[in-house]
């Protein structure tokens, strides 16, 4: 097995509470994978020198080398329900930001 890790924040970005989408992707994570880890954190960022601050819902999963493509294909489903421009995702120690546009 491997690790895969999803970030996303607890709120859009015009303020709007998340709750609802990543409750939904917990009981499917779940559903799919077996279970999940989760804990919260802080995401930040920088754009045209301004920096900003995410409030984070951090997501690990234990899961097959096979599962890749179905854990990135249920990473972007999340990031587009929480209407984030793109998302961060970890698998095996590799980061990746996939934009989302």
């Amino acid at each position: 097995m491997i690790l895969a890790q999803l970030n996303l924040p607890t709120t859009t970005n015009s303020g709007k509470s998340t709750r609802r989408q990543l409750n939904q992707l917990e009981v499917e994570t779940c559903n799919k994978f077996g279970g999940c880890t989760t804990f919260n954190g802080m995401g930040k960022w920088v754009d045209k020198n301004k920096l900003y601050f995410d409030k984070l819902r951090i997501y690990q999963v234990a899961i097959e080398p096979r599962d890749k493509k179905e854990f990135i294909t249920m990473c972007k489903k999340y990031g587009k329900l929480t209407k984030q421009l793109a998302i961060y995702v970890v698998i095996n120690n590799k980061p990746r930001i996939i934009n989302l546009k």
